[in-house]
């Protein structure tokens, strides 16, 4: 279970998000973009099942 951010947290939150759009614009530019893709979609799921649990348990 992971814990709630607190407000010293946030700024890791952030800087989290910021990384995930970076890679997500990366991903997205040929060549590599097939190539990545096949090892990132899945990684990006978790991420993304992982982040919208944490805003339901938390209540954002």
């Amino acid at each position: 279970m992971l814990p709630c951010f607190e407000p010293e947290t946030t700024h890791e939150a952030v800087e989290a998000q910021k990384l995930i759009q970076f890679m997500l614009f990366f991903i997205t530019q040929p060549p590599f973009a097939i190539f990545i893709q096949q090892f990132t979609q899945p990684l990006l799921q978790m991420g993304r099942r992982l982040v919208m649990n944490q805003l339901l348990r938390c209540g954002g």
